[in-house]
């Protein structure tokens, strides 16, 4: 009776109902801080509910609102390339439910759920990048390309859910419609390009793999005085100016009935029930790029004023004044003259990023669930089948690289499963349990990822491309579980796992400097494609135990801990011959993942640290094993406290990301970093309250 897109599992979120005659109001206020800009943020919640008509009514309103401004320092390879990316953000996160429910009897009842979220994502970055004996279009030789974006981008989110359930004599009957919409909005993306020649430039990836060297006309890059820092030497190159909106609407109805029976003097029910889901979803882009054009000579000495990051990576690398972006549009705005639109390059971005999708998936099951005396036998068969149909446009070049025209194309895919499932308990004991299941489940591929629409960027020299030819991921899991509960303070798990994968899907990085807008210029592009055959197996070990049996102010102690391992491998096409195939471990698949947590709970103090262990895992396969990216192993450490000041009213703090660990990427071997990107540390204090 659940989804079947679901390979690893799935959240049920179940909201809340009112439950007293009484208004019930709950609340927090906290403010935070970030460490890596050194700025403050606020969050706040509310929710009121109560039950009217004698408890036949009942009405539950959530409200919260979030504020916060991060940021992150960052460095990148790509081949004998280096970036620095200095980025500043600040977001914002209105949300707003309701709930209101209505028991026409005991045994029946009617619900409406409404959820709206509005984020906004306002991002200013500065970028840096150094490209020695480069063969790029403007200059031949060394060269230096800074640039500032400005963009800000907005989701919008609703959903409305109308249902039902009802006990009647004979049968059990649950339904609901649902409605719901989200939509991405990105209003302005404004991307400033400046390029600078110079005469030398040596970058060191060796003698510190970690922070990286680099001089420029012999010159070391800690010194105030390197040209790279010099905006008066960078000549205009480009302005982009961009929106985008994409908006995806689902609609779904589902309904579920269960009938009891006897098997053998034993309760059992057997229940069957179909579900329907419509999607729809477009992409719209809008790409003006804009040379210069005019006869005065125009540097970015011209327009800098923007922020600087004069702590950028604990001050290992040197940042100054960036593009400001609102000094740049006043100019533009007054000398339009000075500006030539790229018409082909503008009319072929838009043709191959927009597209329109729609994915209809129609559902029905049959299960049935026996409980013996230790023994519950659950059972049954899904069927889903999946009817996807998306319009987008191929853009066509002739033999000179200039656009011949724009095609409009569509396209369509389809696909069922069949998904059996058993699943088996026994209860070994009142507080001990055995549990096995083999089941049948599959994952559906994205609609970024099936559409063959392209994103590219060329400043960055990156592009993603479609693929209409990738297939769903089909797979076949056993599971093997035992729990044993020590009452009602703590539980020891543990388990062996095995999972076969089919048509499993991976990111695939390959570089061409065949792509007809780059001119020439090496871009690394991006593709989603299916490998033939994976097989993970693991095992996972989880305890809880509040350790009340320890003296005195001991007993305050809790632990919490759980570890998975999996070994996986993975059979593609081999890189190196078309006609053979080679074993990769799985993509995205990580061996060890972990979670640790020591905490003190006595009376009305509470304090926790916690640890969260993610291993290394591949990202995206190259063009041979030396080209693979991975990301490194991962451990961050947090800490919380809280204190009860009376039954209705709580104080708590965090403490999180203690010990700034960065997400790191490599290629092939670990002392090949691409990236390095640090969030450092961030704090929040706060009260909660219960009336």
């Amino acid at each position: 009776d659940m989804d079947g897109d679901a390979i690893g599992g799935s959240v049920n979120l179940i909201t809340r109902t009112a439950t007293s005659d009484e208004l019930r109001v709950n609340g927090s206020l906290l403010v935070g801080y970030n460490n890596i800009n050194q700025k403050s943020n606020g969050q706040g919640s509310l929710e009121l509910s109560k039950r009217f008509l004698n408890n036949k009514l009942g009405v539950m309103l959530n409200t919260s609102y979030y504020e916060t401004q991060r940021g992150s320092d960052n460095w990148e390879r790509d081949g004998s390339e280096m970036e620095l990316r200095d980025y500043e953000i600040g977001r914002t996160r209105l949300g707003l439910s309701s709930t209101i429910d209505y028991k026409i009897s005991p045994k029946s009842e009617v619900y409406f759920r409404s959820i709206y979220n509005r984020f906004t994502d306002r991002e200013l970055r500065q970028r840096f990048i150094f490209v020695p004996n480069a063969d790029v279009t403007p200059f031949e030789g060394n060269e230096i390309e800074k640039f500032t974006k400005d963009r800000l981008e907005k989701q919008l989110v609703s959903s409305y859910n109308l249902g039902g359930k009802h006990f009647l004599s004979g049968f059990n009957l649950d339904y609901e419609v649902s409605y719901s919409e989200a939509v991405q909005d990105t209003p302005y993306d404004i991307e400033i390009g400046s390029i600078t020649e110079v005469d030398a430039l040596q970058i060191d990836f060796t003698s510190n793999p970690e922070f990286p060297s680099f001089s420029v006309n012999g010159v070391d890059y800690k010194n105030p005085a390197n040209d790279y820092l010099n905006n008066s030497l960078y000549e205009f190159d480009e302005v982009t100016f961009g929106n985008t909106y994409a908006k995806d609407v689902n609609k779904t109805a589902k309904i579920n009935v269960s009938i009891p029976y006897q098997l053998m003097e034993n309760d059992a029910n057997v229940k069957l029930g179909g579900k329907v889901r419509l999607k729809e979803k477009q992409y719209d882009i809008t790409e003006n790029v804009f040379e210069y054009t005019g006869s005065e000579d125009f540097t970015l000495n011209n327009f800098a004023d923007g922020p600087v990051d004069d702590n950028f990576l604990k001050g290992r690398y040197l940042m100054n004044e960036s593009a400001d972006p609102e000094k740049f549009i006043r100019y533009f705005n007054a000398n339009p003259q000075n500006f030539e639109l790229a018409v082909d390059d503008k009319l072929a971005a838009e043709a191959v990023e927009s597209y329109k999708a729609n994915e209809d998936v129609y559902a029905a099951y049959a299960m049935t669930k026996v409980n013996f005396k230790k023994l519950m036998v659950l059972g049954g068969v899904r069927y889903e089948k999946t009817l996807v149909k998306y319009n987008f446009n191929d853009v066509v070049y002739d033999f000179n690289g200039d656009l011949k025209e724009i095609v409009p194309l569509t396209g369509s895919t389809d696909y069922g499963f069949v998904l059996p499932q058993l699943h088996l308990k026994y209860a070994v004991t009142s507080n001990s349990n055995l549990r096995f299941a083999v089941t049948q489940s599959y994952a559906r591929p994205n609609f970024q990822d099936i559409v063959p629409s392209q994103e590219v960027d060329l400043s960055a020299r990156q592009a993603t491309i479609g693929n209409a030819n990738l297939k769903p991921v089909g797979a076949t899991n056993f599971d093997l579980l035992a729990e044993h509960y020590f009452g009602s303070v703590g539980i020891l798990s543990g388990g062996i796992f095995y999972k076969d994968l089919q048509d499993f899907i991976f990111k695939r990085r390959f570089a061409t400097d065949a792509y007809p807008r780059a001119e020439g210029t090496l871009i690394q592009v991006t593709q989603a494609q299916n490998g033939e055959r994976a097989k993970l197996l693991g095992f996972e070990v989880a305890y809880k135990q509040n350790l009340t049996f320890l003296p005195k102010f001991l007993k305050g102690l809790n632990i919490y801990a759980n570890y998975t391992y999996t070994a996986s491998s993975a059979t593609i096409q081999s890189r190196a011959d078309d006609a053979a195939t080679e074993t990769v471990r799985l993509p995205g698949q990580a061996k060890h993942v972990g979670n640790f947590a020591l905490g003190y709970d006595l009376g009305r103090f509470d304090v926790r640290v916690s640890s969260n262990f993610n291993g290394k895992y591949i990202t995206e396969l190259g063009d041979n094993a030396g080209a693979d990216l991975f990301v490194k192993d991962r451990v961050q450490l947090d800490a919380t406290a809280a204190y009860a000041i009376n039954n209705k009213l709580r104080v708590f703090a965090e403490f999180l990301n203690i010990t700034n660990q960065p997400f790191q990427v490599y290629q092939g071997t670990a002392e090949r970093y691409i990236q390095r990107e640090f969030y450092s540390w961030w704090t929040r204090v706060g009260i909660k309250f219960d009336y």
